[in-house]
């Protein structure tokens, strides 16, 4: 599949300081994808699913039939904000009003009307049924148990790595990509697991404001000191680069973005070792560059 194939549709910002894409593609990698579940975008592991479409009117504004098949009431000249006929919705002053659902509080054409939500969780149902019955028809008996055996283990990359860390070191070491949601849990697992440092590429920046963090110069890499058993003596930043002076050694925590042109990559990870062997004991360095053609 080359990338002229993929349509993106759509890019919109959540609530956690991610970003919830829509793309179009061919039916094949659609469902590869979808039964996949996640892809790495950078380092992050992102979630994956099919969206749920509900056929929908524009004539009467009713769900499932189109436009040309609607024998219903012709509701084109209403507004849709309050259901009068003697203004458009943007211009309208009144209190939002629904007449698909006949409730107060959102717009006819909105999302949050109950009823289109409700069709939503039934399409939704529906097809995770449909789904279920597929993998169901094509399992023995014996991979039926195991499935069971593994339902619960179904977490992302970065709890995984942050579980492995936990039983073999004092730190943790994570990207969360940005994310308010995924920083906020790496923070609350390693005071969980009384984690003497917090290490954290590509940090969500407002988090990260704290005086308490030590940051790189382009707030790629941060770490936070948790515990009164580590001391820093001192540290230095650079453009994607981390180092921790400690008593006994040095850390080093490098970020370097596996999108950028190849020949930028390579002379930023150049950069970042000549610049380490100023450093000559290191205890570890945590250096996520891996290029996305390598």
């Amino acid at each position: 599949m080359q990338l002229q194939d993929i349509e993106i549709v759509s890019i919109r910002p959540t609530q956690y300081g991610g970003q919830n894409s829509t793309v179009v593609l061919n039916k094949q990698w659609a469902n590869e994808l979808c039964k996949r579940g996640t892809i790495r975008i950078g380092w992050t592991p992102r979630h994956v699913r099919q969206r749920i479409n509900i056929t929908r009117c524009y004539r009467c504004l009713e769900f499932g039939h189109h436009k040309w098949e609607c024998k219903g009431k012709d509701n084109t000249a209403t507004c849709l904000k309050c259901e009068n006929s003697d203004h458009r919705a943007k211009e309208c002053t009144g209190e939002s009003y629904c007449l698909i659902c006949r409730k107060n509080g959102h717009r006819a054409d909105r999302t949050r009307c109950p009823y289109y939500r409700k069709l939503i969780h039934e399409k939704t149902k529906e097809l995770a049924n449909e789904k279920g019955r597929r993998k169901d028809s094509t399992k023995t008996n014996s991979e039926k148990r195991q499935a069971r055996l593994r339902s619960n283990s179904g977490r992302t990359y970065a709890l995984h790595d942050m579980a492995y860390a936990t039983a073999k070191q004092h730190d943790i070491q994570i990207n969360v990509g940005r994310t308010y949601a995924l920083h906020d849990m790496a923070y609350a697992t390693a005071k969980q697991h009384d984690m003497d440092i917090l290490f954290v590429c590509e940090p969500n920046k407002k988090r990260v404001k704290d005086t308490n963090w030590i940051k790189d110069t382009r707030t790629d890499v941060a770490a936070l000191i948790l515990t009164k058993n580590v001391e820093v003596i001192g540290h230095s930043a650079g453009d994607g680069h981390l180092v921790l002076e400690l008593e006994t050694c040095d850390i080093v925590c490098c970020y370097v973005s596996p999108n950028i042109e190849m020949h930028q990559y390579e002379l930023k990870v150049v950069n970042i070792m000549i610049y380490l062997l100023a450093f000559h004991t290191l205890r570890r360095a945590s250096m996520l560059m891996m290029h996305r053609f390598w």
